[in-house]
Order: structure tokens, then C-alpha cells, then sequence
């Protein structure tokens, strides 16, 4: 077992708040090979092998906050949000 993630507290907050927003999104794990998250559908932004999901919720709210900034959640959480290294819309 794993020891308690503070960043889970803020997941289920997250998660909710995209839902609200009608954002689609998923989390799944990948084996032993950690959680992934999708954004979007079509996809605009993946993510892969986040040690915990928590980890993978903070990810999926700065991915979401840049690519969908005039949304409920975007205007919420958007201090949250990095600069990306690559441009809106392409893959990594």
C-alpha cells in the first residue's frame, strides 16, 4: 500500500469542477506503469505514467486550465496554470 497523497484531497475538488464544466476527461492507470489522463474529445492533451493519481489530477488541471482558459474551471484554477513547451494543439 502507498502512503497517503496530499495531492488526492485535490483530485476529487478537480475532477468535480471539470465535470461541472462539462470537460470531458478521463484518469486511468496503466498497469504497473502509473496513471494517464486524457483531456478533451477529441484528445487535446495526454499524460503518462504519473506515479499517483493525485499527481495525475494536478497535471489534467493544468492541461485543462491552458487549452480551455474561458471555461468556468480555466477562470478557477487558472493561476495554477505552467507555460507550455510545446504549441496548443500539438502532441507529445
Amino acid at each position: 500500500m502507498s502512503t497517503p497523497d496530499h495531492d488526492c484531497l485535490d483530485a476529487e475538488t478537480i475532477l468535480n469542477d471539470l465535470c461541472a464544466s462539462k470537460i470531458n476527461a478521463s484518469i486511468s492507470w496503466i498497469g504497473d506503469g502509473g496513471f494517464h489522463f486524457v483531456l478533451g474529445d477529441p484528445p487535446q492533451a495526454e499524460g503518462w505514467a504519473f506515479s499517483t493519481i493525485g499527481a495525475a489530477a494536478i497535471s489534467l488541471r493544468d492541461e485543462a486550465c491552458a487549452y480551455y482558459p474561458d471555461s468556468d474551471f480555466g477562470r478557477k484554477y487558472g493561476g495554477f496554470v505552467y507555460d507550455h513547451p510545446w504549441p496548443k494543439g500539438s502532441h507529445r
